[in-house]
């Protein structure tokens, strides 16, 4: 009887201590936090310039930039903070390069993020026709290569460059599809621990240069005028835009 007792006892202190133990931080606490990401489309740490021809890639060519549009999707402050689903960006609307998640309300005494991550590109599970908002600039992001119709353009990168004795040409660098899609992720120089009304900055340098440099170099002079349905030129562009983001700065305050 008495060891039945004892049993009785011990299972109750267990299912107690395991309550317990899945129990938030504290019971009557919450964290408003802000986190921001500013992505800062650049040259080899030169800004971008609309028009002017004042950059030169690795394949030696000397280029201007027109238009920059590009995805980030499944965007998180790691280790468990979501910023944001997808944004649409473009070089010439600053306030597309921004994301930011107001007043993060979680039960617990803090936040901690030491990690950003994100897709460059649309995630899978959205990279189809109709996928997003029916906005205008969705619309005008659709993929559309003569093979499938369905899904958006991850990056539309576009100017022109220079050619001895002739004309100046243009280059665009359409790059899209499901299976070249990029996770990102770039740890934070430590873990940062974000308390009740404070706000965490993240400045992210997404250099374009890198998506034409390395591993594979993309020349200007030998890309065909379309690229969308190229698969070893699409996949070049993937591989290399594995290195093109990186943090530039980071603020707690």
């Amino acid at each position: 009887m008495e060891k039945r007792i004892f049993y009785r006892t011990a299972l109750v202190i267990g299912i107690a201590l395991f309550i317990n133990g899945c129990k938030p931080e504290c019971d009557n606490c919450s964290v408003d936090a802000t986190t921001t990401l500013n992505i800062v489309p650049e040259i080899d740490g030169k800004a971008i310039e609309k028009g002017k021809f004042i950059y030169q890639n690795a394949a030696g060519n000397t280029f201007s930039i027109l238009n920059v549009e590009f995805y980030l999707s499944d965007v998180y402050a790691l280790p468990n903070l979501q910023l944001s689903t997808y944004q649409y960006m473009s070089s010439t609307n600053p306030a597309t390069l921004q994301i930011k998640r107001d007043a993060v309300r979680f039960s617990a005494s803090s936040i901690m993020v030491d990690t950003i991550a994100f897709v460059f590109g649309i995630a899978a599970n959205m990279n189809t026709h109709n996928g997003l908002d029916a906005t205008v600039v969705n619309q005008n992001m659709e993929w559309h290569d003569g093979t499938q119709d369905g899904g958006y353009h991850f990056l539309r990168f576009e100017g022109l460059y220079k050619v001895i004795d002739s004309t100046d040409k243009a280059y665009a660098i359409h790059f899209g599809r499901t299976p070249n899609q990029v996770l990102i992720k770039l740890p934070l120089d430590k873990r940062y621990e974000l308390t009740n009304n404070q706000s965490l900055t993240v400045d992210i340098a997404f250099n374009l240069a890198q998506l034409l440099r390395e591993p594979v170099t993309i020349d200007f002079s030998k890309l065909p005028i379309s690229i969308m349905s190229n698969d070893s030129i699409q996949q070049i562009i993937s591989k290399n835009a594995a290195d093109a983001f990186s943090i530039q700065h980071v603020m707690l305050q």
